[in-house]
């Protein structure tokens, strides 16, 4: 199957594929406003992230809202991210985050 394998200065973080899914997605943020309240490396939280999600599941029932590794894994100044698309039998298995609602056949 096709993955995304995402590294971090070399070291591989993910590989991010599923057997049945909708959509594999690997984004890096940058949170421009980190002064905001709540937010900030003053409390800990980087302003550069990395989150690798999907959506498991056939195109319009039983689809589950799934993550590889922590939503928003903090980046520093100098990391190089790669993503690179790969054939893999043997893909890292996803936690599921949320089971979303069925879609009916009148949407």
């Amino acid at each position: 199957m096709l993955c995304l394998e995402i590294r971090v200065n070399g070291e591989l973080r993910h590989r991010a594929g599923l057997e049945e899914g909708v959509v594999v997605s690997a984004a890096v943020n940058l949170l421009i406003h980190h002064t905001t309240p709540g937010f900030g490396p003053d409390l800990g939280i980087s302003p550069v992230t990395l989150t690798v999600s999907g959506i498991e599941g056939d195109e319009r029932t039983k689809q589950r809202a799934v993550q590889w590794g922590e939503i928003g894994a903090p980046l520093a100044l100098g990391d190089e991210v790669s993503i690179r698309i790969v054939k893999s039998g043997s893909p890292d298995s996803p936690k599921v985050t949320a089971v979303l609602p069925e879609i009916s056949e009148d949407d």
